[in-house]
């Protein structure tokens, strides 16, 4: 295959698998009593799926892009500590499953294929995610990308300045790791 892209996919494998572990993590969490987990997991697992489609977006990695949606999408319907349904939590398992085996594809150099699952998982969360429009013209991707820019460099601005903000002592390894991705990001 011969895909302009290709230069980029290994950072958008790798920028995926983060966020589908970040996902994985808050989905764990969401299971827990409220009582048993840490606050805002919602919210930060609402923000990785947000980003995750953005990426997806700039690439014109279509499936991702709408699976990530419908997911994000099914969690902003809840209150904000929710006490997740089981099939919501099969549904969004099966998203990320999805995804994982897309992020396979890429890596391989195959580039991204629709899975046959795709609109039975989207379905399963609840709604259809809006299908993007054809993308024919570099010109018509690249004045797409903005909006995704911009909405990626606000989010990790924020979560950045909000971890410097509150850090009174010397940052750890993983503290440092993490800032790190977040300036990568900006």
């Amino acid at each position: 295959m011969n895909d302009p892209r290709q230069q980029i996919w290994p950072i958008f494998v790798e920028e995926t698998r983060e966020h589908l572990q970040q996902a994985g993590e808050c989905l764990l969490s969401l299971e827990k009593p409220e009582a048993q987990r840490p606050p805002g997991q919602l919210k930060r697992m609402m923000r990785v799926l947000h980003s995750m489609k953005g990426g997806a977006g700039s690439l014109s990695f279509s499936a991702v892009e709408r699976l990530a949606h419908a997911m994000e999408d099914a969690l902003a319907k809840l209150p904000p500590e929710p006490v997740l349904a089981r099939t919501l939590v099969d549904a969004l398992l099966d998203g990320m499953r999805l995804i994982e085996g897309i992020v396979r594809d890429v890596e391989a150099g195959i580039g991204e294929r629709e899975p046959a699952e795709l609109a039975a998982v989207i379905a399963a969360l609840g709604g259809k995610a809006p299908t993007p429009p054809p993308r024919t013209e570099d010109e018509q991707v690249s004045h797409e990308l903005w909006p995704v820019f911009r909405g990626d460099v606000a989010d990790a601005m924020a979560l950045l300045g909000e971890a410097l903000r509150n850090r009174t002592a010397a940052p750890d390894q993983p503290e440092l790791v993490r800032w790190r991705e977040l300036s990568d990001t900006i």
